[in-house]
């Protein structure tokens, strides 16, 4: 047998794929790709893939990792110009390399891992005692076109249609949900950067987490490894460049660079971050992901 190390890239066309479907994506790309996959013995055989740390939903990442079992020996540049081909928009192989086949799992050996963050102002956004209405509404009442008709509970009349286009859909007044608010704007730079400044300088960082409806108390602080304003604010709408008028109004987004414990003593979330810092994570990308260094690196 074989254990190639193949590091991808897991692109905004991949944004919203979850780890399951992440999973069976690389089990038929190896198939198409005639690759001698490995198979896990008993029953329900399971291709052998190890993946370092699965991506949470919405999260993008440019190099995770994937330990690949052949049961026949291939060259990494071998493999990699079977594997690319098949691999879907949004995931491109970095590398591939060989490693130790009895070596430990990447996740074992995991330290930490890199983010870049994009974040707003936090503060709710629209009405969130409406939102808790509508998403325990027993259902909705959508119809278009010809499907209008036969509506159980409200029907609209004709002169309520006659506006609507026939592939706008029509809801009931008490089930429409009112007009986003915009974004929260982020505080200013010189604000955030405080903010940073003081989280790493606390000693302790209380914090709860919710698992599996049980509140379970953790100190954040020795989770935030590395934590720093990394690019400017990006000017929001009106913003004049030179601080005109507009400017005022602060900044759209700040752009922050962490480097969060992953191992066995505790995972860093990167939205935990910035929800000490009263931010609002819009857009989360995972740099990288350190290994403990071992034998055959």
């Amino acid at each position: 047998m074989q254990r190639l190390r193949i590091a991808f890239t897991k692109e905004d066309p991949l944004r919203f794929i979850g780890h399951l479907d992440v999973v069976r994506l690389w089990e038929r790309a190896c198939r198409r790709a005639r690759v001698p996959l490995a198979y896990t013995l008993g029953f329900t055989p399971h291709p052998r893939l190890q993946f370092a740390a699965p991506l949470a939903l919405g999260v993008t990442g440019e190099a995770e990792l994937v330990d690949v079992f052949l049961t026949a020996p291939l060259l990494p540049g071998e493999l990699r110009e079977r594997l690319a081909p098949q691999m879907p928009p949004g995931c491109r192989l970095v590398r591939v390399e060989e490693v130790p086949l009895l070596g430990p799992a990447a996740a074992a050996r995991l330290r930490w891992a890199a983010y870049r963050v994009v974040a707003g102002g936090a503060g709710p956004v629209g009405d969130p005692a409406r939102s808790r209405e509508d998403a325990a509404a027993p259902g909705s009442r959508w119809a278009t076109g010809a499907g209008r008709a036969g509506l159980p509970g409200d029907t609209p009349d004709e002169a309520a249609l006659a506006g609507l286009p026939p592939d706008v859909p029509w809801r009931p007044e008490a089930e429409r949900l009112p007009p986003p608010e915009a974004a929260p704007r982020a505080p200013a730079p010189g604000e955030v950067q405080a903010r940073i400044d003081a989280l790493l300088a606390a000693p302790v960082l209380p914090r709860e987490r919710v698992r599996e409806g049980k509140t379970v108390p953790y100190d954040l602080r020795p989770l935030v490894l590395e934590l720093r304003l990394v690019a400017p604010p990006s000017p929001g709408p009106g913003a004049a460049p030179g601080g005109g008028p507009g400017a005022a109004d602060g900044p759209e987004t700040v752009t922050l660079g962490m480097r969060l414990r992953a191992d066995p003593s505790g995972q860093g979330r990167p939205e935990e971050v910035t929800d000490a810092l009263g931010l609002r994570p819009r857009r989360i990308h995972r740099l990288g992901l350190g290994l403990e260094p071992g034998a055959g690196d």
